[in-house]
């Protein structure tokens, strides 16, 4: 949302720059629609109309950034008391994030991810059992953090140790 206002001005001219974005607004009022997917540098000019008028441009320079993504890797089957796996982050963007994760659908866990980067975190390996590690949301670390909901698993499979068999049956060591 841009404002501006001009004395005895009519009315207004609203513009915007960048492939897909779009401005609407006629009075003191523009609102800006950023196309899908875009993100750069863009100008929001505004001009306005009356007598003698349309006046010359006033603009300013918006940097949108892009939507903050991540991706998670890591799925493995170990033994119980393994060494623990490591579960990746993966930020693929220029800026630093926190990703937003939790393990079979528990309490949510964070993990700070520095830009075009990884970060990763040991998976215990103490309890048998299945564990899955869901991506929920992702966010810049500086304003504005740009909020984004995600999704993605990697799953951690600990298996039990395997224990000693049992005598073969018969156990007769002689027979016919």
């Amino acid at each position: 949302l841009y404002t501006t206002l001009a004395s005895d001005a009519t009315s207004y001219n609203w513009s915007v720059t960048g492939a897909g974005n779009s401005i609407s607004g006629i009075g003191t009022t523009g609102t800006v629609t950023w196309a899908a997917g875009y993100s750069g540098t863009a100008t929001v000019s505004v001009t306005a109309n009356g007598c003698n008028g349309p006046s010359a441009s006033a603009s300013t320079t918006v940097t949108v950034r892009p939507t903050p993504t991540a991706t998670i890797s890591g799925t493995v089957t170990v033994c119980l008391g393994a060494a623990s796996p490591n579960i990746t982050f993966t930020n693929p963007q220029a800026l630093a994030e926190t990703v937003t994760y939790n393990i079979n659908g528990g309490g949510p866990a964070t993990i700070n991810v520095a830009a075009n980067s990884a970060a990763t975190v040991a998976a215990p390996t103490g309890v048998a059992g299945t564990f899955n590690y869901n991506l929920v949301s992702v966010v810049y670390q500086t304003a504005p953090t740009c909020s984004n909901a995600i999704a993605g698993t990697a799953i951690v499979t600990v298996t039990p140790t395997v224990g000693t068999p049992s005598t073969p049956t018969p156990s007769a060591t002689t027979i016919c």
